[in-house]
């Protein structure tokens, strides 16, 4: 299960969104992919799957943002046959950052999905 949760956060690494948007980009698809595999491998797993921004803008605005990310993530799983009961979607917007928002390259770690795996 350890293997299985680290190779969910690492595949969540790599989702990534059009700029202002809810967009998934291409380069996210395999990695997405590989999340869903995974959860067709342990159908005791459930999901829940995090949105964060940066703290550049209205914060209501980036809650907004975070959920519909989330959301995205969501139906898109929902196509590749994951359940709704295993996913809940939930934005965070700027509320919990990894680190502080005083750089571009900290902002844009800031910017970020994140899977947390349930059994």
């Amino acid at each position: 299960k350890v293997e299985t949760k680290r190779a969910i956060e690492q595949a969540a690494k790599n989702i990534f969104f059009e700029t202002s948007k809810d967009i998934l980009k291409r380069e996210s698809f395999d990695d997405i992919d590989r999340l869903v595999k995974i959860l067709k491998e342990f159908p005791e797993a459930s999901v829940t799957i995090e949105g964060h921004t940066d703290s550049d803008g209205d914060p209501a605005k980036n809650l907004d943002l975070s959920q519909r990310r989330a959301d995205a993530v969501v139906v898109y799983m929902l196509g590749k046959g994951i359940s709704p009961q295993r996913m809940k979607a939930v934005g965070f917007g700027d509320s919990r950052p990894k680190v502080p928002n005083t750089s571009v390259v900290n902002k844009a770690t800031n910017r970020r999905v994140e899977i947390v795996v349930t059994y």
